[in-house]
């Protein structure tokens, strides 16, 4: 019978979290470049779905919340878990917010700039319809996030009593959030409005609790002597693959694509997700590969700088107008300087955030680490190697 520790790492956290931030990055730089990779008539599917890589950033985020705790007894100490996750969060985005204030002073509404500041400053800026998108449209996640830190102990809490019945009541109440912003708000001129609704945590629940039910699952499956059901995790992982091309290649209902998903779809992504993970986590590692590879893992240790600063170099390098084209718009006129620039933002996202991350962020990644065992008790939980965080 095979054992696990509580913070084993799994690599295919790494290939999956890999994924999220490649069709993140794809997805806004082609809404500015429109430039299309595969030379097809219309947008592929990939490009078109890009932003379902930020669902998996949650659904990866609760995985890995729960996953050191489905072996202990009791808790750690909270005061550890809100440290680490200040260490991880806190420099970097801090770093992000000056930036965006340095580079790009006027590059959002000016309207009561010190609510906006303060929002941002608190985390709170996905609850505000003026501050959601501002300053740099990608931080609302991070808000979200940060949010279910702060609700994650009751959770955890609720979830080590039945994670059946807790993965059960997070998806109801993100199902029925969702439905009353679908029929309250997507049929009016309120496009902003509906997004913000539909981007809050409630709308993000059952992603989160997905995550930690499927921690749950794994853990327990990975302590049952191998039988001949292991034998067929490679080939569910390959169907659950499959079907996550099929819901992104779905057809758009309503006002667009993004308002079928969010509304309809996201809960089976979260199912899809489930047997990616679960399957992914006992398949053999050569089938593992196919998502736990270095180019993979190597953006999923970048991942998170990566996401908080693409989405704006991409924005000022247009404005900038870094690129010469003869065409007042070149992204409408200019097929030539789209490819030209889609590979120039990639590679200048990808130097910043490799710089932040390997000199800023590791560094205090392993300072935290040291401290918060100086901090916790001889029995706290032990935390996990940064690549897992």
């Amino acid at each position: 019978m095979r054992s696990i520790k509580s913070d084993e790492h799994l690599d295919i956290l790494d290939g999956l979290r890999g994924l999220a931030i490649l069709l993140v990055v794809i997805f806004h730089v082609w809404q500015q470049s429109w430039w299309n990779w595969f030379g097809w008539s219309e947008p592929s599917f990939l490009l078109r779905r890009g932003y379902m890589g930020v669902e998996l950033f949650f659904f990866l985020s609760g995985f890995c919340l729960y996953w050191p705790l489905v072996r202990r007894a009791t808790p750690p100490p909270w005061r550890t878990y809100f440290l680490r996750r200040g260490f991880k969060i806190i420099p970097s985005y801090g770093v992000a917010l000056v930036g965006a204030l340095l580079l790009a002073p006027w590059g959002f509404s000016q309207e009561r700039l010190g609510f906006q500041l303060v929002a941002h400053l608190t985390l709170l800026h996905s609850l505000f319809f003026e501050s959601y998108g501002e300053i740099s449209g990608v931080l609302w996640s991070l808000s979200v996030e940060v949010q279910f830190y702060l609700l994650f102990p009751l959770v955890a809490l609720f979830f080590r009593k039945s994670p059946l019945v807790g993965w059960a009541f997070l998806a109801t109440l993100a199902a029925l959030y969702r439905l009353w912003v679908f029929r309250t708000f997507h049929t009016t001129e309120e496009g902003l409005g509906y997004t913000a609704r539909m981007n809050q945590l409630p709308a993000f629940l059952d992603l989160f609790g997905t995550g930690m039910a499927v921690a749950v699952l794994v853990a327990r499956l990975r302590e049952q002597p191998r039988r001949w059901w292991w034998g067929v995790a490679h080939v569910l992982m390959l169907v659950a693959l499959y079907l996550v091309l099929r819901t992104f290649n779905g057809r758009d209902v309503g006002r667009n694509a993004e308002i079928n998903h969010q509304a309809l779809i996201r809960l089976p992504f979260a199912l899809v997700l489930c047997g990616i993970t679960v399957s992914g986590a006992l398949a053999p590692r050569g089938i593992r590969w196919l998502l736990a590879n270095p180019l993979l893992g190597f953006l999923a240790t970048i991942s998170y700088n990566l996401y908080l600063w693409h989405a704006f170099l991409c924005l000022r390098l247009k404005a900038w107008h870094v690129l010469p084209s003869a065409f007042k718009e070149p992204w409408q006129d200019d097929p030539a300087w789209g490819v030209r620039f889609t590979w120039l933002t990639y590679v200048v996202a990808v130097v910043v955030a490799s710089v932040l991350t390997y000199g800023l962020e590791r560094p205090l990644l392993r300072w935290g680490r040291r401290f918060t065992e100086k901090v916790a008790p001889p029995s706290a939980e032990p935390v996990p190697r940064p690549e897992a965080e």
